[in-house]
């Protein structure tokens, strides 16, 4: 993708694959992304979820690397998912849009993605709860904090304080854990808002 990367200290791309034919131009580059969940890169067609393919890297690759010179290799990929491990239960309460995170493994001799392994999953779900104030959680709340903060000021009318009730399930290749429920509150203002 040399040319696509405008600045190495900033390498994320993000392509619209259903209006580029982007992996027509670099099939090699998308090809592992092909029939992973049902994936298809080719057919341009939308997929539903997001992909993450880790960039490993050995030693002597790292000390060429335009991107980063660190080495990545399989035991920091494990050390990732033992990271996010740990903290998944407690992140799936601040993304809004995210419900669900599973980790598969998929074997370097496997002959198709079919063949992944669940390593594990965090599901986040709202629960109805009548006596709360809402049960929704606001979906631009960050954008309306950020606003606050950058302008000392709301543009829009202020948020009514949202409360919600979330629960959190965490299952691994040996055990579900037991879900935990969460009271998730939300409110933006100034002054005398909270």
């Amino acid at each position: 993708l040399g040319n696509h990367i405008k600045n190495p200290s900033q390498p994320g791309v993000k392509i619209n694959f259903v209006s580029t034919p982007v992996a027509e131009r670099f099939p090699d580059q998308f090809q592992p992304y092909e029939d992973v969940f049902g994936c298809s890169v080719n057919s341009r067609q939308p997929f539903r979820g997001t992909l993450f393919r880790f960039p490993l890297r050995t030693e002597a690759q790292a000390k060429i690397s335009e991107i980063k010179n660190t080495p990545y290799d399989k035991r920091s990929v494990g050390d990732a998912i033992d990271a996010l491990k740990l903290v998944g239960r407690k992140i799936m309460l601040f993304l809004n849009h995210v419900r669900k995170i599973r980790v598969y493994d998929l074997k370097r001799n496997a002959a198709s993605p079919s063949e992944k392994k669940l390593v594990f999953e965090v599901t986040a779900s709202q629960e109805k709860c009548r006596l709360l104030t809402s049960n929704q959680r606001p979906s631009d709340l960050l954008a309306c904090s950020s606003n606050l903060i950058a302008k000392s000021e709301l543009t829009r009318p202020s948020f009514e304080p949202c409360s919600s009730i979330v629960r959190v399930t965490y299952s691994d290749q040996i055990k579900i854990s037991p879900s935990e429920r969460w009271l998730v509150c939300s409110t933006v203002g100034q002054k005398e808002s909270l």
